[in-house]
């Protein structure tokens, strides 16, 4: 919960930083159900954001190959697909190994679990709102951090004053 409190966004946008995410583009605050660093699957806060592509945060170890795929990408088609092609050629040995450790379970079961994930995130967004209020400016587009410590102003609509004509209509009137 103290993640995604606006007071700390410092601390976390130091780490956000560290790991490659530009923090001064919008960041989305989403609940979810997502598998963690100790690679277990849980339900809580994640943030979305845009990946800094410099040679800084695309060496670190926090970068992933697909975080350089995106950045060539942009910078290089044709490296971005020689790349692309290279990392769709493991070869395969048989069936998945996996399957054989997934549990099975009935329909029933799933759908229970479905409900209950389902409850969990609805109620960590409620949670997420309360804490942090509306993550989007008046233009409809995420906020940024800093946009938390000096809002934009809000763009006041015009009145039509009633003695000023309307100059809608044709030239023959």
């Amino acid at each position: 919960m103290e993640m995604v409190h606006p007071d700390n966004d410092e601390l976390v946008g130091k780490y956000l930083d560290m790991i490659g995410i530009d923090i001064n583009k919008p960041l989305e605050y989403r609940a979810y159900q997502h598998r963690n660093l100790q690679n277990k699957v849980v339900v809580n806060f994640t943030i979305a954001g845009e990946l800094k592509l410099d040679r800084k945060s695309l060496t670190s170890p926090f970068s992933t190959y697909e975080d350089r795929l995106i950045a060539a990408s942009i910078y290089d088609r044709s490296l971005f697909e020689q790349l692309h092609e290279l990392g769709n050629t493991s070869p395969t040995y048989g069936g998945n190994a996996l399957d054989d450790n997934i549990p099975t379970k009935d329909a029933e079961e799933y759908r229970a679990e479905e409900e209950k994930v389902a409850k969990e995130i609805t109620l960590l967004e409620e949670v997420l709102y309360h804490i942090r209020g509306s993550q989007m400016n008046s233009d409809g587009s995420y906020m940024t951090m800093q946009d938390y410590v000096t809002p934009r102003p809000v763009e006041k609509k015009r009145k039509k004053h009633k003695n000023r004509k309307s100059v809608e209509g044709s030239v023959n009137e």
